[in-house]
């Protein structure tokens, strides 16, 4: 986000210039580069505004590979629902932020949280999370590096519990799982059948 303001103002000083040493078709590609990047920004701010993530007072820390990287730890086993429940939020919020690093980071953390306590967190999952969005990741729309960990997520979701199972092909699941079925790799292939036959 801090590039794109300086990258404003440089072009900025650009247009003042009359020469236009890059030429006006240049300076009109980068202007419209700019713009979208600034209305990317403007999206994914009013994701976390939405999500209400940058209200709350549970602890954060700095992602180890990444020290701008502000996330939530993951909740221990007993945490009170209400840390789950940001949790939860947290990682609903950064699936829908167009960067595919926060969409497959989401898809782990999702990953780690249900291992804690699967049926427990399938059903809050459910509950708190917007279920057709985390499905949408399996289409073939999606980036294909994400397929992976949506469908391992799916696969837990549908297996856990009567409830996740339920809301997961209520959400409109087996469509997306028939696809990987007969385009996907063995690995995905595996995960899609399990869920599409259980």
């Amino acid at each position: 986000m801090l590039s794109t303001p300086c990258n404003l103002r440089s072009l900025s000083t650009l247009c003042l210039d009359q020469d236009l040493p890059g030429g006006k078709l240049l300076l009109q590609s980068d202007i419209d580069i700019a713009a979208s990047a600034l209305s990317l920004h403007c999206h994914n701010l009013h994701l976390l505004l939405r999500s209400d993530l940058l209200h709350h007072n549970a602890p954060l820390a700095l992602s180890a590979d990444d020290s701008t990287t502000i996330v939530l730890p993951l909740p221990a086993p007993s945490a009170s629902r209400a840390v789950l429940t940001i949790f939860v939020r947290d990682i609903f919020a950064r699936l829908q932020i167009v960067v595919l690093d926060l969409k497959g980071k989401a898809l782990d953390s999702h990953l780690e949280l249900l291992a804690t306590n699967p049926v427990k967190i399938s059903c809050l999952v459910v509950e708190k999370e917007d279920v057709p969005s985390l499905l949408h990741l399996l289409d073939p729309s999606a980036h294909s590096l994400l397929h992976n960990s949506t469908a391992a997520v799916v696969s837990l979701l549908a297996t856990t519990s009567d409830v996740s199972c339920r809301a997961v092909f209520e959400g409109g699941a087996l469509g997306p799982l028939l696809h990987l079925i007969d385009s996907g790799l063995v690995v995905l292939k595996e995960h899609a059948a399990t869920r599409s036959t259980h």
